[in-house]
């Protein structure tokens, strides 16, 4: 550089310099936030957090200016606010204060809210029953107890009349002498109208009798718009329809019978998922999924899965056949390869299965199957050969709103599986197990906390675990299980290997928060183990495990970077920590 010419560097100290100069000079003209106060409504402490919420509250986040017209807007919202609650004399007035540190205008309001109008006499005109409605005469007369009418009013006439174009609205009459108000809603629309034949256009590649399974009503019954929604919802709930278009007629037909129309746009039927997942015990590892929804035109899954890592090879496929012999059932026909190399044991085994479920009620779900393994398994030098013949049956109690990402609701399930060697291998056992899932929405906050608890119990009697096949056997330990431990580690030893048991008990707590829509944060304790008894002995080792975690929320569900320590039993753990990383939550 030359003497007497700027570097860039130097120039960029000088902008600094300027910025901060100019920001300083700006200083006494920035107008400091006004204070809002109000008085006059402390004996109406649930009115005062209405006006609060509704009214001060959004004009502080806005930071507005104090100038006559602002000030007089709110004035005027507040009048509304307390009109929506009854109080149509109120009266209100406001002046300046300014503070003693001349930091701030303090703005306030002076309240008389008088007495609140009450209802004096509720009339319905175009029908002849009380609707259904929780409103009374002589309530307070409450802006949102007379909308929650309209809406009961409506909904009530929905579910018990064949009305089309059914329509319903208020008006409210205020008697100022009496401080009273008259409510009147009027109901109009068409009698006696009935469902017409539905018509089912687009998504020509799916089979029109599977289609109309999801039809929630029936031809020439009461007409009901509420059935049209619910419709409309299970045909894009098949998974297989994009977007439905509902056209219906103007006007009642002469033939009192609605002709309904649906203009379906089908899914694109075939998909591919691939995904990235790593542990500090497993490694990294790769899965894949194809998958056509509509394989012969009725709604048929067929999927071919993939798992790759240093300790798991799978490869196998799915086929599920809904309504199979019922509107209730489906088959599922499953078949798989997999490869295991793990401390435990070294194992290939060909597994194939068929199951029926059917739905029992709307969160229950039930069934029963047949399965066979064949199996080799290398475990300390000795090698063994295993055909398993089995016969699940399950129970399940699903209530969460959201399978990938729950927030509330329950998961219960319950399976049962007598289990018999046509080879001679191993005793006749039997393994049930039952797992239970609670999730709680903690509040409506930006933070959208969420706590999740599981707790899981099985049992194998019938034979000693040493007969037992080892693919069989309860393991705990790892990501989906108790965190902080490997693979197949929370659980007994032998020569140093896992050696897995007859019994089983996980215990999960999970809180979740979100710092923005797609960020949020996990804090989880993890305890349990398997032992060799048939039932957990609690006078064992419980091993227990605690991290933290983050989670990306993507357009098709959270991936999860979870970090977790051993608390209790590290004396045979290889490391003293473990890292997951997968698509979904724990549980």
């Amino acid at each position: 550089m030359k003497h007497g010419h700027f570097s860039e560097k130097h120039w960029g100290y000088l902008a600094c310099l300027s910025m901060l100069l100019i920001a300083l000079l700006c200083l006494p003209l920035i107008s400091p936030r006004a204070q809002i106060t109000l008085k006059g409504l402390e004996e109406y402490e649930e009115l005062q957090e209405y006006v609060q919420t509704t009214v001060i509250q959004p004009a502080k986040e806005k930071n507005e200016d104090t100038t006559i017209l602002q000030i007089a807007n709110i004035q005027a919202k507040i009048k509304k606010a307390l009109e929506a609650k009854g109080y149509y004399d109120a009266h209100i007035t406001y002046h300046k204060e300014q503070a003693t540190d001349d930091s701030a205008e303090n703005i306030i309001y002076n309240i008389r809210p008088n007495k609140a109008y009450t209802i004096s006499t509720i009339t319905i005109n175009g029908y002849d029953k009380d609707g259904g409605i929780t409103l009374n005469e002589g309530d307070i007369l409450n802006a949102a107890g007379v909308l929650k009418a309209q809406s009961q009013l409506e909904k009530y006439i929905g579910e018990n009349e064949c009305i089309y174009n059914l329509a319903t609205a208020h008006k409210v009459i205020l008697d100022t002498e009496k401080q009273t108000g008259r409510i009147i809603f009027d109901v109009t629309g068409d009698d006696n109208a009935k469902f017409g034949a539905t018509t089912l256009e687009g998504a020509n590649d799916i089979d029109r009798e599977y289609l109309r399974k999801f039809i929630t009503y029936n031809e020439d019954t009461c007409w009901n718009p509420a059935q049209i929604e619910k419709t409309r919802t299970s045909l894009i709930q098949t998974g297989l329809i994009s977007s439905v278009e509902v056209k219906l007629p103007k006007d009642l037909p002469a033939s009192g019978t609605v002709p309904i129309l649906f203009n379906l746009k089908e899914r694109d039927t075939r998909k591919v998922r691939t995904g990235l997942f790593y542990s500090t015990y497993e490694g990294p590892g790769i899965m894949g999924e194809w998958t056509h929804s509509n394989f012969f035109g009725k709604g048929e899954e067929l999927s071919v899965h993939s798992r790759f890592s240093s300790l798991i090879q799978s490869l196998g496929f799915d086929f599920k056949k809904p309504f199979f012999l019922s509107d209730k059932q489906n088959l599922n026909i499953s078949s798989e390869f997999r490869t295991e190399d793990t401390d435990a044991f070294k194992g290939t085994t060909l597994t194939s299965g068929i199951f029926i479920d059917r739905e029992l009620s709307r969160y229950w779900t039930g069934g029963l199957g047949v399965g066979l393994e064949l199996s080799e398994i290398e475990e300390q030098d000795d090698t063994e050969t295993f055909g398993l013949v089995s016969f699940p049956a399950g129970l399940t109690y699903d209530s969460r709103d959201n399978e990938l990402d729950p927030h509330d609701g329950h998961l219960f399930s319950i399976t049962a599986t007598p289990f018999l060697d046509v080879l001679g291998e191993a005793s006749p056992f039997y393994k049930t197990q039952v797992t239970g899932t609670a999730y709680f929405d903690m509040s409506d906050s930006v933070y959208d906390p969420v706590l999740a608890l599981r707790a899981s119990l099985g049992t194998i009697w019938g034979a000693s675990t040493d007969n037992i096949p080892a693919t069989k056997r309860f393991f705990a330990g790892g990501g989906g299980s108790i965190r902080g431990y490997g693979y197949q580690e929370a659980g007994p030893f032998e020569d140093g290997d896992p050696k897995g048991g007859r019994s089983l008990i996980e215990t999960n707590a999970e809180f979740r928060v979100k710092f923005t829509e797609t960020i949020g944060t996990v804090a989880f304790v993890d305890a349990g183990g398997v032992y060799d008894e048939v039932y957990p002995s609690f006078k064992e080792d419980v091993y227990v495990g605690a991290g933290l975690g983050m989670r990306y929320y993507s357009s098709f569900g959270p991936i999860r970077f979870d970090v977790a320590l051993p608390l209790t039993n590290k004396e045979e753990l290889d490391q003293n920590y473990q890292i997951y990383i997968s698509i979904g939550q724990a549980f």
